[in-house]
This record gives C-alpha cells, sequence and structure tokens, in this order.
C-alpha cells in the first residue's frame, strides 16, 4: 500500500490508464472511523475517486473475474462488494461525503452511520491482497471465531467454516451484511 495522498493502487496497472482496479486513497487517519458507503450502480469507482479529490480516505476492494463473450475470455477488475465503497473520516464530514454524485447513502442506522473497526477493513485488506483464491461469501451468523497462526494471512480474525472438504476463512463486515471468504488449511487456525 503506498502511503500517500490520491489513488494508487497494489500493481502498476494505475500508471498505464487502466480505472478498474483495487483503489485506495491514503491521508492522515488520527481519531478518523472507516464507514461503507453505499452508491449507486456501477458508480463504486466514481465514488472512490471524488472521496480521493476531497482529501478523503476511501477504499474500494477489487476482484479479479473471469468474463466470457461469445468469441473471447477477458479478465476484469470489479468491485468485491458491489454498490459498496468504504471511506474514512471524521463524521463532521458526512455532508462532503453525501454530496457527491453516486453516492446513494452511509451505511447505518437511525442514529447515524455504523463505524467499521479498523481490523475488519486490515482483513479485507489482507485477503484481497494474498494470492490465495477468495470471493465474496454469504453473511454469517453462526461459526467458529478463528485466528491465522501462519500463513500470508497470519494475525487476522475471522469466521471458520466447512464446505465439503474445503475449509474457508470468512471476515464478516456486519455494517453491510456481507461478507469475504478465502480457502484455507484448517491447521493453520487457532480458535480465539
Amino acid at each position: 500500500m503506498n502511503n500517500f495522498i490520491g489513488i494508487s493502487n497494489n500493481n502498476k496497472l494505475n500508471e498505464m490508464g487502466h480505472a478498474l482496479q483495487e483503489r485506495d486513497c491514503v491521508v492522515n487517519t488520527s481519531t478518523k472511523f472507516w464507514y461503507a458507503i453505499h452508491t449507486r450502480r456501477h458508480y463504486e469507482n466514481v465514488v472512490t475517486e471524488m472521496l480521493c479529490a476531497k482529501g478523503i480516505e476511501a477504499y474500494l476492494p477489487m476482484l479479479e473475474e473471469r468474463r466470457r463473450w461469445t468469441h473471447r475470455t477477458k479478465v476484469l477488475k470489479v468491485p468485491l462488494f458491489t454498490n459498496y465503497v468504504f471511506a474514512r473520516f471524521h463524521t463532521d464530514k458526512r455532508i462532503d461525503v453525501i454530496s457527491i454524485k453516486g453516492v446513494v447513502q452511509l451505511v447505518g442506522t437511525h442514529c447515524g452511520p455504523s463505524p467499521i473497526p479498523d481490523a475488519q477493513i486490515k482483513a479485507v485488506r489482507v485477503i484481497v491482497e494474498s494470492k490465495l483464491k477468495k470471493g465474496p461469501y454469504p453473511f454469517l451468523v453462526k461459526g467458529l471465531f478463528v485466528r491465522v497462526k501462519r500463513g500470508p494471512l497470519k494475525g487476522q480474525e475471522g469466521v471458520l467454516l466447512r464446505k465439503g472438504n474445503i475449509h474457508q476463512f470468512v471476515v464478516c463486515l456486519p455494517v453491510l451484511g456481507q461478507s469475504i471468504g478465502v480457502e484455507i488449511d484448517a491447521s493453520a487456525l487457532e480458535a480465539i
């Protein structure tokens, strides 16, 4: 992750002008909180760019997805959580955020936007940046809470599930009602 204001990514594709890839915008974050922003359909990139232009830290996790047309197959970068962008800001910047074209609302309750713990955003970043097979996962209510002991996800906490013979390590984002899952060797996990 680059530590400067502006749109960046973990590979060099952004420098080549490709619009769809994992994006984040990093600024000073002392005492700011992460929030989920619900966007209009296909506005995730626009909202991310506008947040960065306003000096607000933004994160749009992206995944590669194969799309097949009649005569060809292409790999595209698509948002991990369709219609959602994450931003870190003080609540006094709420009006600046919701005034951006393409923003539907801040995710929260009648009391206001719901902050997302830093650990959840960090876990999503680590999973997205890993080379492990990953993808969206249904939101979980039950499951064993675990911590990864070794490997590229070491130290991350989430929920362990089993699909047949495959173990899944899942990070839940309750504020979105969504999760991200990755295949993992169960021996690399410890219950917490």
